[in-house]
């Protein structure tokens, strides 16, 4: 029987779900049976909104699929590039990465994948095993024509984008090809926005996308902050998008800086993280205690029959000489302390190992009391230790810009990572359980960036009583703030997915208790707090009648349909309808007039407070006050229709219109004051309308100051 899914007509029909590629892949996925039809389900989704085979030419369908840090994304776009090909498209293009070991890695991945789909061809274009000679004329027509699968697992790099691109144009016609971007907020999004120019690789992706007639491109990545925020209007910015739950067993931020981060996180001094940027002769005590955890922690999971991998990363810097410098070090002290062992191992006495190093192995064997409920006898885990240093390799990995030895991890049970930048994406160090990590930017940090180094984070609740976090507590306080942010940013997504909204139209409202973060890379794109101001004051008028008319017969409508009340001080009249909720006022009111696109009180600053009462889930009243009802104010107003002075300053029997609200009725409520200002010297001119509104004090106390907006959608670019 044929399995199908049903989709919108208009991207070809339906889904064949069990065909011979998705079929293969099932038997190579070693996830629960409601896992794996997680995956494809998710395929489904994103594939439903690409172009199909029998679809005319079209605009790309750019979409995003968001996982979690080390939560397996790489099999959810594998899945989808396996439905892809049993759902007529021929090409998959991968951009793999930024570096060639992750072009090789996913390279790698993909083809085990396939490795039972003898038509599936994958190829590295910029990789350390490079096939870049495919892309030579005729090569992937032929075997598209033969009936062939063609993945190319491409570098991040403009030039091999571009060499893949001009074989596209000349070869692939109107075949439907499936762009996926891993990583999708590295590199790809366009890192001189605010200099009205386009990066290479930016630039790259553009074009590529451009040239099939049908094409999907669909970004993969934990840390979409950047890809949220990008302008709407950008090539690349998703127009849908999924959210793709981790499996059973994955420990994120919620396990490891939540509630019960005390078990896992220790606390590593500013003066051990110095200690760290240079270490000298010796390595901080902190270190110390780190390293013995390693050990003590391997030697459990031995005792408790757990032989998979056990690894120690060490991230003290993104300069390479000190990494270099760390590992020469550590390698010492690794020599060093397995010779004491192995004397100790023989019975032999010896009062460094019992007055040193043992006080280590035994704090450590301490300090697993916390996630252990069962612990062996010290003296039954001692030969375990001894063991562990055995199983360990004595080279200690490094991986950085120069050097990559994570393949290395495969030789040995116990391995010692030192690492940079390399490891803050794609590589997986298996079994990690120790991390000691000091480096931070001196300044401010990117949410996106500071959570992509968090390689604790994955697969790891069956050796979860072993895993600790070495940090300092500027470092653990970020990532503290990021798990907030993380949870209301999903929360937020998921609420709006989940309602039938694109991913495209969901507000981009982010929500973030730090003031030492920035979402995202700035160059790329930025977020404005949204603060609520004592009061907005309309600062320019729209100089056309047409708009000055339509705004009076707005508001006449809504005095009509408001009941109000006359407040006089001497010969000044004021209309005042008290207690208007909010959400009526943008209704009636702030949704149909027209606003000036610039200065206070814009369009842009209406749609701001609006935003704003939205994400604080709020509706006050607000006391709306025409202006001297039927008396025109008369004011001086510049060319550009800027208004010189819109606000009448007090005289003897009346306080001024920035005062008088407060011998109103309710001083708690929002007063929105409706002026109608008569241009002098402008006859051809009538009177247009100008607006101030003031926020009570205990109203602005109570509003999220955690609450940010895109840029762009505040007219920031």
């Amino acid at each position: 029987m044929r399995i199908t899914m049903e989709i919108p007509e208009d991207t070809g029909g339906a889904i064949v779900m069990d065909g011979a590629h998705v079929k293969n892949l099932r038997t190579k996925f070693t996830y629960p049976a409601d896992a794996v039809d997680r995956i494809f389900d998710n395929a489904a989704a994103i594939l439903s909104r690409c172009p199909g085979v029998g679809d005319r030419a079209c605009e790309p369908a750019v979409g995003i699929m968001i996982g979690k840090v080390q939560s397996g994304k790489t099999s959810n776009f594998i899945g989808l590039s396996a439905l892809a090909m049993d759902n007529g498209y021929p090409l998959i293009i991968v951009l793999g990465g930024t570096k060639k070991n992750l072009v090789d890695q996913n390279c790698s991945r993909i083809s085990e994948f396939f490795d039972n789909s003898e038509d599936v061809k994958v190829m590295a274009i910029g990789g350390n095993n490079d096939n870049s000679s495919v892309l030579e004329e005729g090569f992937i027509s032929d075997l598209i024509r033969n009936g062939d699968k063609v993945v190319l697992v491409v570098l991040k790099n403009s030039s091999r984008m571009d060499n893949v691109s001009e074989m596209m144009r000349s070869e692939i016609g109107l075949e439907p090809v499936l762009i996926v971007d891993d990583e999708g907020d590295e590199a790809t999004l366009n890192g001189m926005t605010y200099r009205e120019r386009c990066s290479s690789t930016y630039k790259s992706a553009v074009d590529m996308l451009n040239i099939p007639g049908r094409c999907g491109f669909i970004s993969v990545t934990a840390t979409p902050q950047g890809n949220y925020l990008i302008d709407s209007e950008d090539p690349i910015s998703p127009r849908f998008g999924i959210l793709i739950q981790p499996g059973d067993g994955y420990c994120g931020l919620s396990v490891f800086h939540g509630e019960d981060k005390a078990r896992f996180f220790r606390e590593i001094s500013e003066e051990d993280s110095e200690a760290m940027e240079t270490p000298g002769d010796g390595f901080p005590e902190s270190f110390l205690r780190a390293f013995a955890m390693f050990f003590v922690g391997a030697a459990l999971r031995r005792y408790n029959g757990d032989n998979g991998k056990h690894a120690m990363l060490i991230h003290n810097t993104g300069i390479k000489e000190p990494q270099f410098l760390v590992a020469e070090r550590l390698k010492d002290l690794l020599k060093r302390w397995d010779s004491y062992v192995q004397v100790h191992a023989q019975g032999i006495p010896d009062d460094t190992y019992t007055n040193r190093i043992e006080c280590f192995f035994k704090g450590a064997y301490e300090d697993l009391r916390l996630t252990n409920t069962h612990l062996p006898s010290y003296e039954d885990l001692d030969p375990h230790i001894v063991q562990a240093f055995n199983d360990c390799q004595k080279k200690i990995l490094i991986c950085n810009g120069e050097r990559d030895d994570s393949a290395d991890q495969r030789l040995k049970k116990n391995n010692i990572f030192v690492g940079g930048n390399k490891l803050q994406r794609g590589i997986t160090i298996d079994g990690l359980s120790v991390t000691y990590m000091t480096r931070r930017a001196k300044k401010k940090s990117n949410v996106d960036t500071t959570e992509q180094r968090a390689r604790w984070f994955g697969y790891r609740m069956k050796h979860l009583n072993v895993c600790r976090l070495y940090a300092t507590a500027h470092i653990e306080s970020d990532y503290s703030s990021i798990l907030e942010h993380e949870q209301e940013f999903w929360a937020h997504i998921g609420g709006y997915l989940n309602e039938g909204y694109e991913f495209g139209d969901i507000p981009r409202l982010l929500e973030l208790d730090s003031s030492d973060l920035n979402f995202t890379r700035t160059n790329v794109a930025r977020a404005k707090r949204l603060k609520i101001p004592r009061s907005e004051t309309q600062s320019y008028i729209i100089l056309d009648n047409v708009v000055s008319k339509r705004n009076m017969e707005v508001s006449e409508a809504l005095y009509s349909s408001l009941q109000t009340e006359k407040v006089s001080w001497g010969t000044t009249t004021h209309h005042v309808a008290y207690g208007v909720p909010f959400h009526v006022l943008r209704e009636r009111f702030l949704d149909l007039i027209e606003l000036p696109e610039e200065g206070s009180f814009s369009r842009i600053k209406s749609k701001t407070i609006e935003t704003i009462m939205e994400a604080n889930h709020v509706d006050p009243p607000v006391d709306v006050i025409w202006m001297r009802k039927g008396n025109d104010q008369g004011r001086t107003i510049d060319p550009d229709g800027r208004i010189n002075q819109l606000m009448s300053g007090s005289n003897s029997n009346y306080p001024g219109d920035r005062y008088f609200d407060t011998e109103l009725k309710y001083p708690t409520h929002l007063k929105l004051q409706i002026h109608f200002v008569k241009p002098i010297g402008m006859d051809e001119f009538r009177p247009a309308m100008a607006l101030h509104l003031q926020f009570p004090g205990h109203f602005r106390e109570g509003i999220s100051n955690k609450l940010f907006v895109r840029g762009s959608d505040l007219n920031d670019a």
